[in-house]
């Protein structure tokens, strides 16, 4: 298995967030390069269905009385805040901040280009929509705090993407390839791993 450690260009990530796209994995298989490609739906779209509760049954047999399981709070959480900061931004910018998410996010695109905090927040929106669903893998939750706000069992990780968010509505903080390494030392000097390797 490959790392993927790109920093997501502005566009790539409007276009995961709105638009299906494809996913290439590389992996070696007897000796010789090949890629495993996957057809996915918008980032976004993933994160509804992530948010509702699953009815499939082994058996089949569909819905049953009785309890039902529970939706995905952090996928719900996520979507509300993506939804909420794409209307921010519209009203902002002065445009119609009506609409399905992804309809937002597809007006704010060309406003994206030359507004650099907008462009911010739209790869911020990425990271927590890829970390969220967790549709190649799931999310690391290890048991410390937030480096930001100090909440604990709040960090959300891709380890392979070097990927992070705090799910804290109030910080919503989000690492990256470039970041990662501090939040790293954050976890390892909270768990006390730097004492025990000196």
């Amino acid at each position: 298995m490959t790392t993927n450690r790109r920093r997501i260009n502005l566009l790539d990530a409007i276009h995961e967030l709105t638009e299906q796209h494809q996913h290439r994995e590389f992996y070696i298989r007897r000796k010789k390069p090949r890629y495993h490609t996957t057809n996915n739906p918008p980032l976004l779209t993933q994160l509804d269905k992530s948010a509702m509760p699953s009815y499939a049954h082994v058996d089949g047999a569909g819905r049953v009385a009785g309890s039902r399981p529970t939706a995905n709070v952090d996928a719900i959480d996520t979507a509300n805040r993506i939804h909420t900061d794409a209307a921010q931004w519209l009203r902002t910018l002065g445009a119609n901040d009506h609409g399905q998410t992804i309809d937002l996010i597809r007006r704010l695109t060309p406003h994206a280009l030359t507004h650099h905090d907008l462009a911010r927040d739209i790869r911020r929106w990425w990271s927590w929509a890829r970390i969220t669903t967790g549709w190649d893998l799931p999310a690391w939750q290890p048991d410390n705090t937030c480096p930001l706000c100090g909440t604990r069992g709040t960090i959300r990780i891709r380890l392979i993407e070097h990927l992070a968010t705090c799910i804290n509505d109030t910080c919503r903080e989000t690492w990256d390839d470039t970041t990662i390494g501090l939040l790293a030392d954050h976890i390892r000097t909270e768990n006390g791993e730097h004492q025990a390797a000196s």
